[in-house]
């Protein structure tokens, strides 16, 4: 786990999100709407789309998973998880932020309107992590907290379980 950068990356790990899902319950279900942390799952080509002029644009929805503690997952998948094994596919672990273990379910898979988190795009020349051919990224308003972001390798664990979890089957070797 990192610090998340300045601009969105998939990945980061937002305070909380809106989560409105259905629940069942003994007379059918009902609507609940809660807030969690969540995980930022959309693609970074998606997040910095680009406009006619060459600048980032956001897409018309960003993907989220609702993100718990670890410790409410089933204790084999908590063990396979933080070992950093592909199976379960659907449970992906997030990483520890402030003491405690973070995981979530592909499945649990949400949109938001990408407009409520008030995007633009900002120019990040001179920023030690930005592309000099390309420093313009999607920023969000500043009232949506991110906490940190996964690193590289949880990232491409967690592409290997999206596919799988997807597709049921292992992914091609590039």
């Amino acid at each position: 786990m990192a610090a998340p950068l300045p601009w969105l990356r998939q990945g980061d790990v937002f305070e909380t999100v809106p989560y409105v899902h259905l629940e069942a319950s003994d007379h059918g279900h009902r609507v609940v709407n809660e807030e969690f942390a969540g995980l930022l799952v959309s693609e970074n080509c998606q997040l910095d789309k680009r406009t006619g002029r060459g600048l980032p644009r956001p897409g018309q929805r960003l993907l989220f998973l609702p993100v718990r503690p670890l410790e409410v997952f089933d204790p084999n998948h908590q063990s396979k998880m933080l070992a950093g094994e592909v199976q379960p596919p659907e449970a992906v672990y997030v990483g520890e932020f402030e003491g405690e273990r973070l995981a979530a379910r592909l499945g649990e898979i949400f949109s938001l309107p990408a407009a409520i988190f008030s995007p633009r795009s900002v120019n990040y020349s001179g920023h030690p992590d930005a592309d000099p051919a390309d420093p313009h990224h999607l920023t969000v308003d500043a009232r949506w907290t991110r906490l940190m972001t996964m690193d590289a390798e949880a990232l491409q664990l967690m592409h290997r379980k999206m596919w799988m979890f997807m597709t049921h089957r292992e992914p091609e070797p590039y």
